[in-house]
């Protein structure tokens, strides 16, 4: 992605997946990554609709699926078990809260799939308690945890859209930010793209220090701004920046409209993945990755004849140079073979560890020096 989702962002994204998820059921689940989850949704009467979330970078609605893996993760088949099946009640964006909440139904029971789209990004299930019970990363703030067997409780924001004009003066006038611009990014929190829209449609300098006129006149224009119909498009300066309506901001930059805010998204996406390998390129890894086994499984073979033809050699070293010893005590065997004395000779010699009376065979233990 070129650049971090907003809140305001993630309105619109959410307006066009409300469009179209309700009434719909999970079909398949699919996570090629665990930051990456993918739900096919069955829509009665208009076919399939793909949704695909790369946490925390953005999500839009696919054209298309791409390969996925054949053995789902561990992760994907705890998702699979929770959500396959279940019906779309809601699609909802928390207050202002870059977070998407699936509100989903299945028999008597209702319970939620959060994304939420911001820092190290995650992806939570909750009963309909509240209880989240599957979690991609489990997280404890001094204010907010997101566990397994705990109640998932959302971030602890102010809601931006629904702030009144006294509350967002409030909030600017007792920003600690130098400016307007970097009040309006961090203080509200709108992100540093639409604090300068804004600046524009207001009619304000972005460098500006923070007055009662300054905070009224950007909250007005956040509000024709939210009031906005979607205008999709991306600005196509090299930049490739996908923007939900047009932009002040933009001038006579070149811009390419498009349908939908997702396919916007999507195209970005695509062009700043790494290109899939091709066929010929997955056989070649594939045949790579065989032919790696082969040769460590090689490896240990060679090292195992290696380690028997030492032990082997050894033997015969040793067998060399007590050459002398092992001579007269085979002499003294025969001999005392022939007149019943075999007990006590092994008695009295205690490197013979084991002896065949049927084949008259000794075995030695001999100390290697080596």
């Amino acid at each position: 992605m070129a650049r971090e989702l907003s809140s305001i962002d993630i309105r619109y994204l959410v307006r066009e997946l409300a469009a179209i998820a309700p009434a719909s059921r999970i079909d398949k689940v699919y996570a090629p990554q665990p930051h990456e989850l993918v739900l096919q949704l069955r829509r009665t009467g208009k076919g399939k609709a793909l949704v695909r979330f790369i946490v925390p970078d953005g999500f839009y609605i696919a054209s298309a699926k791409d390969d996925m893996p054949e053995r789902p993760s561990s992760w994907c088949a705890l998702l699979r078990k929770t959500l396959e099946g279940a019906k779309v009640i809601e699609v909802l964006q928390p207050a202002s809260e870059r977070i998407v909440q699936f509100v989903l139904g299945r028999a008597d029971t209702t319970f939620s799939l959060y994304l939420e789209l911001y820092g190290k990004g995650n992806i939570i299930v909750t009963d309909e308690k509240g209880i989240a019970h599957a979690v991609l990363h489990e997280i404890t703030h001094k204010d907010r945890a997101v566990t397994r067997g705990t109640l998932y409780a959302l971030p602890k924001g102010m809601d931006v859209f629904n702030l009144s004009a006294e509350a967002f003066r409030a909030v600017l006038r007792t920003s600690d930010k130098k400016n307007i611009s970097t009040a309006l990014s961090s203080s509200i929190g709108i992100g540093s793209l639409y604090a300068k829209e804004l600046c524009l449609r207001a009619g304000v300098d972005p460098q500006a220090q923070v007055n009662d006129d300054i905070a009224l006149r950007t909250y007005d224009a956040l509000r024709a701004l939210l009031a906005t119909p979607a205008q999709p498009n991306i600005v196509t300066d090299g930049t490739s920046i996908p923007l939900p309506v047009v932009f002040l901001s933009s001038g006579k930059q070149p811009m390419e409209l498009i349908g939908s805010f997702s396919n916007a998204l999507e195209r970005t996406f695509r062009m700043s993945a790494p290109a899939p390998a091709s066929g010929a390129t997955k056989a070649l890894e594939t045949q790579r990755l065989r032919l790696a086994h082969s040769i460590e499984a090689q490896d240990a073979a060679v090292k195992k004849l290696e380690l028997a033809a030492a032990t082997s050699q050894r033997a015969g070293e040793l067998l060399y140079e007590h050459y002398a010893e092992f001579k007269t005590l085979l002499e003294q065997l025969a001999l005392v073979r022939k007149k019943g004395e075999v007990d006590a000779f092994l008695k009295h010699h205690k490197k013979i560890v084991a002896y065949n009376p049927t084949t008259g065979d000794i075995t030695l233990e001999l100390q290697d020096s080596a």
